[in-house]
């Protein structure tokens, strides 16, 4: 009885919405339909030498969308209105916004599912946690800031503490300026802001990393070519741009981006001693040497880390300053570097290749004018990927057929 009733019913119905001109709905209507707004994430591995990256999207209905304005290796979208299931696809640009590659073939989007910002990065996938972490993320719609909180715990039986807690304004990086010189269990979160300073969405997921400072054997002392990053916008901690990742053997990164002679002599004490690795790689100077510092400072310096290294059974080993593309560097980063770098590179280049233990690069970077070769440098100053390639396989190449007893 009931099962009649219910057929009647909607036989009623539908010669109800027939009589008022009511078209029937075409089959399969739900793939077209206009569908709610949502928030969709994307990501992709760095391309070597972008600086930045464009993103299209498409529906049911063909490309939409497209953004050019992405310095992150993956972005946060909210579509608004599209219609059906939602891909992507992205290319490389260079500085210029000139296409490096084409696009990548179209992919599914995936709709987020919370509110959490999401961090980037690759230190996970690196031999040694840098000494001088980097905390990166996705920036999030609307944020006008973030906060970054870095948590410590000596061992797994002791519980987690607050240690650090920094704001950013905007961005999607933070260079932390503190070292990290106690061993133990770490994790970082952060969270976006609003222009009124409260939370925006919810604490990215905690990303865990662990410190050791003793049993090292190898460590780079340094600025920011030690440290990583490269083609501007990339940070330390991906891998692309990272030189000690491409050397077999296992070297702790105690580089810092920005550093001179001066500034690495200065924390020597408490940023190498804490660690006393057997073997310390130095690499450092054009800092120096490109504002206009004399070769003369430069090596005395080198000459006070020589002798620290000495006092503290150490061993040093040195690589040779690298050159410049003063073109590119204007060009690029607006900076104009003092006019007589090369000379002055090249006397600290002839100190170090008088020191016991060393390691000459520098013409396997330089082109017939003497500058750093434009194929291998975004911004003039920092080699890119292949740059850090031949850095760090030369250094490998050189720790095995020199101190083999040690690196194996």
């Amino acid at each position: 009885m009931n099962k009649k009733i219910a057929v009647a019913f909607w036989l009623f119905v539908v010669c109800l919405l027939s009589s008022q001109g009511v078209e029937a709905l075409p089959r399969h209507s739900f793939s077209a339909r206009v569908m709610a707004p949502e928030v969709i994430y994307l990501n992709w591995s760095p391309i070597p030498s972008a600086v930045s990256y464009e993103v299209r999207l498409k529906d049911a209905h063909g490309v939409f969308f497209t953004r050019r304005d992405i310095f992150t290796v993956g972005c946060e979208l909210t579509v608004k209105k599209h219609f059906g299931t939602l891909y992507w696809q992205v290319r490389p640009l260079d500085l210029s916004g000139h296409p490096l590659a084409g696009f990548s073939p179209w992919k599914r989007c995936r709709e987020k599912t919370d509110e959490r910002l999401l961090a980037t990065g690759e230190y996970d996938k690196m031999p040694c946690m840098p000494v001088y972490p980097v905390y990166s993320w996705m920036p999030k719609d609307n944020a006008t800031g973030y906060r970054i909180v870095v948590y410590y715990r000596p061992s797994s039986f002791s519980k987690y503490h607050l240690v650090r807690s920094y704001y950013k304004k905007a961005g999607y990086d933070y260079y932390d300026e503190k070292p990290l010189l106690q061993a133990g269990e770490y994790y970082w979160q952060g969270i976006a802001l609003t222009e009124q300073g409260k939370m925006l969405g919810e604490w990215s997921k905690p990303q865990h990393f662990r410190v050791k400072t003793t049993g090292v054997q190898v460590a780079a002392l340094g600025d920011s070519i030690t440290h990583g990053g490269g083609a501007i916008c990339t940070p330390p901690d991906f891998r692309l741009y990272d030189w000690e990742s491409y050397s077999d053997v296992p070297i702790l990164n105690i580089g810092y981006s920005g550093d001179t002679t001066s500034a690495m002599l200065r924390r020597f004490s408490h940023d190498v001693l804490t660690y006393k690795p057997r073997l310390l790689i130095i690499m450092g100077g054009i800092n120096d040497l490109r504002v206009g510092v004399k070769a003369e400072q430069v090596i005395s310096n080198l000459r006070q880390i020589r002798y620290l290294c000495w006092e503290n059974g150490i061993t040093p080993i040195f690589i040779t300053v690298l050159p410049i593309n003063s073109q590119k560097m204007e060009r690029s980063i607006g900076i104009t570097p003092a006019q007589q770098w090369p000379l002055e590179v090249g006397k600290v280049n002839d100190w170090i290749k008088q020191q016991h233990y060393y390691i000459d690069i520098f013409a396997k970077f330089t082109d017939k004018d003497g500058q750093l070769r434009a194929d291998y440098t975004t911004d003039g100053l920092h080699p890119d990927a292949i740059g850090k390639r031949i850095i760090g396989e030369a250094v490998a190449n050189y720790l095995r057929t020199t101190f083999p007893s040690i690196v194996q």
